[in-house]
């Protein structure tokens, strides 16, 4: 299954993924003619406490056998966006920690979109989360960054967000960036609030809510009071959320019948989360069931929601029910 074809330097772009379809990339460095990648040309950045070690460091050596195999996925080091629009290559692949990508999205956005137009990019969790915690991927997807790693050992919101988005094109694996981030030459900006770009209304009715479980599923324990958030997570233009009224004493089929209304600049960006919670007045509000999908899934008409925990199981049989309309 391995790719071996060489790369053609005269191609201005990858292959799709249908001509790669099942088969296996290698990514690494390739090596100079003396055998040897400098550290200077090392495409991970150190943290502040391991530069001076790393200047004291020995030059590494590439297997040949390993360097070979690298084609479309070849490792460079990142200099700069000028550099990479100069002298990059399509089979030019650079690695970002979120610290450092998060830098050249809110100063030179634009750039970085066009950069991830011709070349591949990654972003990887920083070194400092120990607990396997994970960043917010939303930001690097409105970059276009391709490949945004996450720590899947880590239960939590940005992996339910992340499953959620590959969700899109039947979970096979990747999803189709929208034209302005392919290069198409629309004025586009990835953390601009304010555009003038034309909308997609989404309306929403919050219906009702069926079989609703108490925290963390117990069969012990008070009723519940559930209320449901609706929020929009994607481009920074299109952020709102809201919520319907709490029902007091009801997880069995409480009723809200809450008209929401949103407004979208980017909805093939868009992915609409429903979070279940129960109102505690001495607490926090416990999560006690969630589902999102992207916008460009919805369904219009009556729909049945089935929640999820953070696990991404089935807290069967909760579901909420609602109306779509999109215009």
């Amino acid at each position: 299954l391995l790719y071996t074809e060489c790369v053609d330097e005269h191609m201005p772009f990858l292959p799709s993924p249908e001509v790669l379809k099942k088969k296996i990339l290698v990514k690494a460095k390739k090596v100079s003619p003396a055998g040897k990648a400098s550290d200077s040309d090392s495409e991970e950045e150190s943290r502040p406490e391991m530069e001076q070690a790393n200047l004291h460091q020995k030059q590494k050596v590439v297997a040949q056998g390993l360097s070979s195999l690298v084609n479309l996925c070849q490792a460079v080091h990142f200099r700069g966006f000028e550099e990479a629009r100069l002298n990059g290559k399509y089979f030019h692949m650079s690695s970002f920690s979120e610290a450092k990508a998060s830098v050249l999205i809110e100063k030179s956005g634009k750039q970085f979109v066009a950069y991830n137009a011709r070349q591949l990019s990654r972003i990887y969790p920083s070194g400092a989360r120990t607990g396997s915690s994970n960043y917010k991927p939303t930001p690097f997807w409105n970059s276009g960054c391709q490949i945004v790693a996450l720590n899947y050992q880590s239960a939590r919101r940005p992996i339910f967000l992340n499953e959620s988005k590959f969700k899109e094109n039947g979970g096979c694996g990747y999803v189709l960036k929208p034209g302005y981030l392919c290069g198409d030459g629309v004025d586009y900006d990835p953390t601009a609030v304010q555009t003038e770009r034309a909308e997609t209304k989404l309306k929403l009715i919050v219906i009702s809510g069926q079989h609703i479980p108490k925290p963390d599923q117990d069969t012990e324990g008070e009723i519940v009071d559930p209320y449901v958030v609706v929020k929009i997570v994607g481009h920074p233009a299109d952020a709102f959320k809201t919520k319907t009224e709490t029902i007091r004493n009801n997880g069995f089929n409480p009723q809200w019948n809450k008209e929401m209304n949103f407004s979208l600049k980017y909805p093939e960006l868009a992915m609409v989360h429903f979070v279940v919670k129960d109102s505690n007045n001495t607490g926090k509000n416990a999560m006690l069931g969630m589902y999102a999908l992207p916008f460009t899934s919805l369904q219009q008409g009556y729909r049945h929601i089935y929640l999820l925990d953070y696990m991404r199981e089935l807290v069967s049989p909760a579901t909420l029910f609602v109306h779509v309309s999109i215009k």
